[in-house]
């Protein structure tokens, strides 16, 4: 199960197979898109503030190979709000936990399993405010 974040795009990781470059390449475009990325046995995901941004993740995903259709069932990419009561993008192929803490996603019809969160400590960046002016 990966730990849910405030807006997740989240990736079949099977979907990498018909991919040039496979699974390596997904994760290299998901792990450069910023500090967020996490993975699970069937699932990959990186996190974003802004419904906006992870669109902007999706048209990358959608650039290396992946099928995204906010209608479409068969799409291998889902987007998650934390807190929100519906999924933007939902598929059938992931389940998601509704209540409890940590929230997070699987498979549908695999085990939940451990909650994995980030591979490292969240990006954070200190600006010096003067030099924004």
């Amino acid at each position: 199960m990966l730990v849910a974040k405030a807006v997740d795009v989240v990736v079949r990781k099977d979907a990498s197979e018909h991919l040039s470059g496979g699974l390596a390449a997904l994760r290299g475009l998901m792990r450069s898109l910023n500090g967020t990325y996490r993975e699970d046995g069937y699932l990959a995901a990186v996190s974003w503030m802004s419904l906006a941004d992870a669109y902007y993740c999706v048209d990358r995903l959608r650039e290396l190979g992946l099928r995204f259709d906010a209608f479409d069932q068969g799409t291998e990419i889902a987007i998650f709000e934390m807190y929100g009561s519906i999924p933007h993008v939902n598929s059938p192929w992931i389940t998601r936990e509704k209540s409890g803490w940590p929230r997070g996603y699987w498979i549908t019809g695999t085990d939940r399993g451990e909650a994995v969160d980030w591979e490292k400590d969240p990006p954070l960046r200190a600006v010096d405010l003067d030099s924004l002016s």
